[in-house]
C-alpha cells in the first residue's frame, strides 16, 4: 500500500535524478503505451507535451483503480 499520498515525476528514468513534480494518488495521467512493459514511463502534460519520467509500479489501469494507486489514460 502507498502511504505517502503522491509519486515523484523524475527528469530521468531513475530515483538519482531530480524530482520535477509530483501527482497526487488517484491522479490520472498520460503515458506512452510504449513504456508500460518498462520500469520507467515517460509522463505527459494534458496538452500533449513531455513532462517527465514515473515509476511505472506506481501506475493501474484506468479500468481497474484502487484508492492507493495512480491511474493511466493513453
Amino acid at each position: 500500500m502507498i502511504k505517502d499520498g503522491y509519486t515523484n515525476v523524475r527528469s530521468g528514468k531513475g530515483t538519482q535524478y531530480s524530482i520535477i513534480g509530483k501527482y497526487l494518488d488517484g491522479a490520472s495521467v498520460l503515458v506512452h503505451p510504449a513504456d508500460l512493459s518498462k520500469k520507467w514511463v515517460r509522463v505527459y502534460h494534458d496538452n500533449g507535451t513531455f513532462f517527465g519520467y514515473m515509476s511505472r509500479s506506481r501506475l493501474v489501469n484506468k479500468d481497474a483503480p484502487t484508492t492507493s494507486s495512480l491511474v493511466y489514460a493513453y
